[in-house]
């Protein structure tokens, strides 16, 4: 596939499409159910919200890879393999909480009136 004349793989095209997908799943509900405190405009917090979901999404990317690349191979679980699991919890962990706070005081911002 070629996207904006990119060549990518189908499984690239798969996952960029389910995060961003699932990104506007997550803006409705964060906005209807978590923040609903907010102030500001719909639009203002929905680039907002793009733009700190872009941030961690490649931010997601480079934990991985920089704790996949400080993480021995032989991390062995009942001779189980688990680099991959511990890669992926410490990525995840890491930036659903910086994800979460960046929302909270930044895409859903409170107290400073409608301006985005």
């Amino acid at each position: 596939y070629r996207v904006w004349g990119l060549p990518l793989e189908r499984q690239t095209v798969a996952i960029l499409a389910s995060y961003w997908g699932s990104g506007v799943v997550h803006f409705i509900i964060s906005r209807v159910y978590v923040f609903k405190d907010h102030t500001g405009t719909q639009a203002g917090q929905a680039w907002r919200f793009v733009l700190v979901g872009s941030i961690a999404f490649f931010g997601h990317w480079l934990m991985a890879k920089a704790v996949a690349y400080l993480t021995p191979e032989e991390i062995l679980f009942f001779g189980v393999q688990v680099k991959g699991l511990i890669v992926r919890g410490v990525a995840a962990v890491t930036i659903g909480g910086l994800s979460f706070m960046s929302h909270k005081f930044f895409s859903f911002r409170e107290g400073r009136g409608a301006a985005a």
